[in-house]
């Protein structure tokens, strides 16, 4: 219960291990006032060490992190009709002289213009 005029603060974190130890361990670890801001200071320091490594700059980050969200959350007004898609795929074993399993999505990306 939360007393009228007061204010808290709450954290909800989703936790996921391989088994319960390593559950137990990563609780363990988070499970302190601080956590949660070492935690986002920890995951934005690693964002800028693999954008450095990858050589890209913030543009490009941004520029990539739009592009892959399609990824995650696909947009039916981009994909092309089911008889566009039928029509233009072959078999899944056409794929594998290519070293694609064809297991996964695949996204792609058609460039019009490349300026």
């Amino acid at each position: 219960r939360v007393p009228a005029n007061k204010k808290i603060s709450l954290t909800f974190w989703t936790v996921v291990g391989a088994n319960r130890g390593e559950l137990d361990e990563a609780i363990a670890r988070l499970d302190h006032q601080e956590s949660f801001a070492r935690q986002a200071m920890l995951a934005w320091t690693r964002s800028q060490v693999q954008t450095r490594h990858l050589g890209l700059s913030l543009t490009d980050a941004a520029n990539v992190q739009q592009l892959a969200r399609y990824l995650i959350y696909p947009d039916p007004f981009l994909r092309l009709p089911a008889e566009s898609i039928a029509s233009g795929l072959g078999r899944q074993s056409s794929l594998w002289p290519t070293s694609i399993s064809g297991d996964f999505p695949i996204f792609l990306v058609r460039i019009g213009d490349v300026a």
